[in-house]
């Protein structure tokens, strides 16, 4: 015969009656999330590195027209 312990039924009923979504649950709600951001930043990277070799690409025609200028 095995002992039936009383507070274990109300601590099932009361956990299957809970509506916070616990950080362990929110799977793939956060997993969205953090790709979203991820992505944003490296969108966000990818223009500024694009940017960037832009600018390097001006300068150096400069460079490069000054030089046949002399």
């Amino acid at each position: 015969m095995t002992t039936e312990r009383r507070w274990m039924k109300p601590m099932l009923a009361e956990a299957a009656a809970l509506k916070v979504r616990m950080p362990w649950e929110r799977g793939l709600r956060r997993d969205a999330m953090i790709t979203r951001r991820e992505t944003t930043t490296l969108g966000a990277r990818a223009v500024a590195l694009i940017a960037d070799v832009a600018v390097q690409e001006a300068a150096l025609m400069q460079q490069i027209t000054m030089r046949r200028a002399v």
